[in-house]
């Protein structure tokens, strides 16, 4: 990458503060020339806090959002941000024209005097592994690039290693080893993403050539006497893969032709690594959009069943006071007929039907919401009287 004629962007924490949280990081990371994912670096870098998913919905539709404090470093030389703008992808990785592509060929050597670390440990694995039916050469020694040749073909598969990863750190990304499920994947870190990628050699059929003792047994079987057998062996052409789907329309796959061969794609290659990178950016935005999207949804449903579980409750509250207020009349009505019929018959009257009736005109008023409501509070004379 040409680092010296990089723009050089110089920005206090307070403006990028106030930047990234008036502007999604998408878009501000490409006013300030990065990718979101190194801006977000350099924010965790300077303890500069940034909006939580969900934000920027929430403040789409009018939502409270809560925004943290610039929290203070305590260190002036931490608050001027120097950002070196990164030229775009189309300028360091894709070759302007086919002159241009032949001009600025990468250049594979026809043999290796001081290999990259990389390329002499798979040197050395694949030499000392043993190859399957086919011929093939798979090292499952740690730290092993993804390359899979034939013997014959080590030389020729390391060049070409050792070329495109020599052109990938001149333009600023690195190739490393990763270990994932007993397996090794060559990773190439490009615009701040990780790409895996492998080298194979093809296979071609040829009938089989079997042994005096394999055509002896044959002989004796007539089922077998007649049968072709073929057999796989490696081809010589060489086949690399850019592993992982990251969108509609990019090149994943380049192979050596009757008219090309790989020595002559590295530029290619780079480039599309570049563009794979720039996939899976535009992938992650969509899932991290989607997941938004997916939390703004479940919070108006949340939302709404919240309104609906306070609505149940106030209805089931009023049912319950209406419920309330006709056992209280019910109960006055009750009472109003039997002191109706206890005058009536004078000796029916006593002291403890008062009393009753007193107490259920009690009962009465104490489950009766407009009564509970409407009452007039007792005062100190009215207690003492009591």
């Amino acid at each position: 990458m040409d680092y010296e004629r990089s723009e050089i962007l110089a920005l206090s924490r307070a403006e990028l503060y106030e930047k990234i949280w008036n502007l999604p990081t998408t878009k501000l990371a490409k006013q300030v020339g990065l990718s979101d994912v190194a801006l977000g670096k350099i924010c965790k870098k300077y303890s500069i806090p940034k909006p939580p998913l969900g934000y920027w919905a929430k403040r789409a539709h009018g939502k409270t959002v809560v925004q943290p404090p610039l929290p203070n470093l305590g260190d002036s030389r931490l608050e001027v941000i120097k950002i070196r703008k990164r030229p775009l992808v189309s300028a360091v990785l894709k070759p302007q024209s086919t002159v241009q592509e032949k001009e600025a060929s990468i250049l594979v050597p026809e043999r290796l005097t001081s290999p990259h670390p990389l390329v002499k440990s798979a040197i050395d694995a694949l030499k000392n592994s043993t190859p399957d039916e086919t011929g093939i050469l798979r090292s499952r020694t740690s730290g092993c690039l993804n390359v899979r040749v034939g013997r014959q073909s080590i030389g020729r598969a390391m060049r070409l290693m050792y070329s495109l990863i020599k052109a990938l750190e001149a333009r600023g990304s690195t190739v490393s080893v990763v270990e994932r499920d007993r397996t090794h994947q060559t990773c190439v870190n490009i615009l701040d993403e990780t790409i895996e990628i492998e080298l194979r050699e093809g296979l071609n059929r040829r009938e089989k050539q079997f042994t005096a003792a394999e055509l002896r047994v044959r002989e004796k079987s007539s089922w077998l006497r007649d049968r072709k057998e073929y057999e796989l062996y490696p081809s010589g052409n060489f086949v690399f893969t850019i592993l992982g789907y990251y969108g509609e329309g990019l090149r994943k796959v380049w192979s050596d032709g009757k008219r090309q061969r790989l020595e002559n794609c590295l530029n290619s290659i780079i480039a599309g690594l570049g563009a794979a990178a720039e996939g899976q950016k535009a992938l992650r935005s969509r899932r991290e959009q989607r997941e938004q999207e997916r939390q703004e949804e479940q919070r108006r449903r949340w939302e709404e069943e919240e309104r609906r579980r306070k609505e149940e409750e106030k209805i089931k509250h009023l049912e319950k006071l209406l419920a309330n207020w006709n056992q209280s009349q019910k109960i006055r009505r009750f009472l109003a007929e039997v002191e109706c019929a206890a005058i009536q018959i004078e000796d029916k009257k006593t002291a403890n039907l008062t009393d009753w009736i007193a107490w259920a005109r009690d009962y009465a008023d104490s489950i009766d919401p407009i009564h509970l409501t409407f009452r007039s509070p007792s005062t100190p004379e009215n207690d003492n009287d009591s």
